[in-house]
């Protein structure tokens, strides 16, 4: 276990400790160091939850009574509680509630249909609420009965003769919470004689294979309301990859922008809310996937997921790069480029030709540069069989026939999947010079132009060639390109005949390879290549961060993040529920893989089945990665990050270096904003990107991040979350050692 614990844990005491203060004056028990002091900077912080466990929504809540025989009752019952920090938190009270209850017109009525009870089952007019105070409080400072659980409130309801709808509004006035100072705090019942019921169509939304340069018409999907009573739709958010669009209603919902709709979008029994799913066309063959989240009055169903995909089933073929420009070539030369052929589909694929169409100047040819697909081109006769993931290349070549002429072909590739087309172009010199080359290797074997995370590559620019009489001189590397939050470099220096590159973010790395000879001439053709980081798990989570107080992300001084991947059975550990979500955290235990636990013994065959988190990061920006090869059908895992540490700490002492600047510690570096990929079935496309749209965190906090389920991949909020699908808890206690077993 991580000894960085021993020193959160006794920060984490003090916290706690320090919960009374001086300055709970005015709802202070008998603890004397309580007497005195204002209450400037503490508040109580109201949670209310509905009788799913969820925040309570401003919008209506619809109590079904069509069951309900006359004379007879209903309960819809919510729960209050004070979840603020122990720390900085003051007891809240329930000074009253008022209720108001209105006719289907709107009109006040003089005979209530509607009651509201207390945690004694009294009126709300006449019940004694007791004071609240969240965990951990000192109850020295709190008053005489204050709770810590959640205390009931219940809306009664009891149907009448010849019933027709009814509305209701209960405002909770408070005191203990800043943030209704001056304001009520509000929840909205109706009555409805009938059950809503969201059923989507198609589901899921497939396009299919799209073919390089088309553009599919878009979907059209059906939302109906196939239950008995209105349907009311709060809100719709898309999560995962998307390059295209959702229209409905006179809104464009797109991934991360989740489109709220203050009252609700009613659908009334029987009717249809369509919505229009398009692609982008420029983006349209490229692998994509997304989950369209609908939340809804539904009660068997309130967040409906759905799929939406496109180029995520049947073959699949990667192309890259998607243009070759070989630059002057000079006479006598050839100038050459090799475009690598990648299947990124999930069953062997047949490459059945790869041919060069030319525009202008017969000195383009195309031809297989050798490895794993041998030195023939494919055919129809005799295709090259691309197993899943597997790579082949071929190679672009230009001898000018005469100097002064610009070429332009274009590489055209046939196989099982559609299409694709490569433009190439190429210019001829009269002057003679060299030309840049250079090869790759892992572990000294050759590769293609793709390798996995966490890949040391070895670049060998020794192939480069230089003018007539004349040897290369200097070789300099250049990283045109890089997935972002990847600060990759070359080592020992970017220049040099053989330098290493580190690629352990996903993505693709544009390198880059200029020479000078010995007379001080540069070549007249670079060397570029597009090198593609893909993992080799099914699921692959990558956790990159930005800190605005850290000059320089690349240094070894830096801040610590954490990403966790918990296994579902985490429930089954009986953690404390800290994010007050209504079910136990699944954080720090053995059925969590994180820094703490970085290797786990998972499911059915741990051999495929376990986590692991291969990279930790501890002096900013990550990457860390965490891996399962193979996830277990049917199952949802948690995906989350805590911002363990805000100051640099040195690797051998754990503690925090001199800042030579000042003759201290280095201080904090402040809030730092993480950023959340996830990989599915080896493919290069995220399948869900928090991109720079994930939380502000401080030193403490833990982000509940999104829960994804294999092999549906369908991603969805965690629960509790807010608006915007995020569930941030601040100060998150330190993990309990819970050693047993994730089964």
């Amino acid at each position: 276990m991580d000894n960085r614990l021993i020193g959160t844990l006794t920060f984490g005491l003090a916290l706690l400790c320090s919960a009374c203060g001086n300055d709970a004056a005015a709802t202070a028990g008998s603890n004397a160091n309580c007497a005195a002091g204002a209450l400037l900077d503490r508040s109580g912080k109201l949670d209310l939850r509905d009788p799913q466990k969820l925040d309570a929504k401003a919008t209506p809540y619809l109590l079904d009574v069509s069951g309900v025989a006359t004379g007879k009752t209903k309960d819809l019952q919510f729960t209050i509680a004070n979840v603020a920090d122990p720390s900085l938190a003051v007891p809240i009270l329930i000074t009253g509630i008022d209720v108001v209850e209105t006719d289907e017109n709107g009109a006040a009525v003089t005979s209530n249909q509607f009651q509201c009870l207390g945690p004694d089952g009294q009126d709300c007019a006449i019940s004694a609420f007791p004071a609240m105070i969240p965990q951990g409080f000192d109850a020295g400072c709190a008053p005489t009965g204050a709770v810590t659980v959640a205390t009931p409130l219940t809306v009664h309801y009891t149907r009448p003769p010849a019933a027709k709808t009814r509305h209701v509004k209960l405002s909770i006035h408070l005191t203990g919470d800043a943030a209704y100072a001056t304001s009520t705090r509000d929840v909205y019942v109706d009555t409805s004689f009938g059950t809503p019921k969201l059923s989507c169509t198609p589901n899921p939304v497939d396009f299919g294979v799209v073919a390089q340069g088309a553009s599919p018409a878009p979907i059209q999907l059906n939302c109906n309301n196939v239950g008995t009573a209105p349907l009311v739709i709060y809100e719709v958010d898309l999560l995962g990859t998307w390059y295209g669009a959702v229209a409905f209603a006179s809104q464009t919902l797109v991934v991360g922008t989740p489109v709220q709709l203050p009252g609700g979008l009613t659908v009334e029994a029987g009717g249809s809310l369509e919505m229009t799913v398009s692609l982008d066309a420029d983006k349209a063959s490229l692998a994509q996937a997304a989950t369209m989240v609908i939340t809804s009055n539904d009660p068997a169903n309130g967040t409906l997921k759905l799929l939406i995909s496109a180029n995520s089933t049947g073959p699949c073929l990667q192309v890259a790069p998607t243009a070759v420009d070989l630059g002057p070539v000079g006479l006598g030369q050839k100038g050459t480029a090799q475009v690598a052929l990648t299947n990124c589909g999930q069953n062997p694929l047949n490459v059945t030709s790869a041919i060069m169409q030319l525009s202008s100047d017969a000195g383009l040819t195309v031809s297989a540069p050798g490895g794993l697909c041998g030195t023939d081109l494919p055919t129809a006769a005799k295709p090259w069989v691309l197993q899943p993931k597997g790579s082949c290349q071929v190679q672009v070549e230009y001898a000018p026939p005469e100097a002064g002429v610009t070429a332009n072909g274009t590489l055209e590739i046939d196989s099982d999947a559609p299409a694709r087309t490569v433009p190439v172009t190429a210019k001829g010199v009269a002057v003679s010079c060299g030309s840049a080359c250079f090869s790759m290797k892992v572990n000294s074997q050759p590769i293609g132009n793709s390798t996995v995370p966490k890949s040391d590559i070895e670049l060998d620019g020794s192939c480069s060639t230089a003018a007539p009489g004349q040897t290369v001189g200097s070789w300099t590397w250049t990283l045109a390109a890089q997935p972002q939050g990847s600060y990759a470099s070359f080592s020992p220096a970017k220049t040099g005949k053989v330098v290493h590159l580190q690629t352990n973010v996903a993505g693709t790395y544009t390198i880059k390879l200029d020479t000078v000879d010995g007379a001080g001439a540069p070549g007249c053709q670079s060397k570029t290549i597009d090198l593609i980081v893909v993992p080799d798990d099914k699921l692959h989570v990558e956790l990159t961060w930005t800190t605005a107080g850290d000059p320089n992300p690349t240094d070894t001084l830096g801040t610590d993040m954490d990403l966790h991947l918990a296994h579902p059975n985490a429930i089954k550990a009986n953690m404390p529920d800290a994010d007050k979500n209504g079910v136990p955290d699944p954080w720090g235990n053995l059925c969590d893989c994180f820094v703490n636990n970085p290797v786990t013994t998972w499911g059915a065959d741990p051999s495929i089945n376990s986590a692991i988190n291969d990279l930790d990061d501890t002096d900013g920006w990550g990457p860390e990665n965490t891996n399962i090869n193979t996830p277990e059908t049917g199952l949802t895992y948690a995906i989350g990050v805590r911002y363990w540490f805000d100051k640099p700490t040195d690797a051998k002492t754990g503690k925090v270096p001199i800042d030579p600047s000042t003759g201290k510690p280095y201080a904090s570096m402040g809030p730092s904003i993480p950023r959340i990929r996830v990989y599915l079935d080896a493919n290069a496309t995220p399948a869900f990107d928090t991109q720079s749209k994930g939380p502000s965190m401080v030193m403490g906090d833990m982000w509940c991040v999104t829960e994804v389920t294999w092999h549906t991949n369908a991603f969805a909020p965690c629960k509790g979350a807010d608006a915007n699908g995020n569930l941030l808890t601040p100060l998150y206690p330190v993990y309990p050692q819970v050693l047993a077993p994730c089964n």
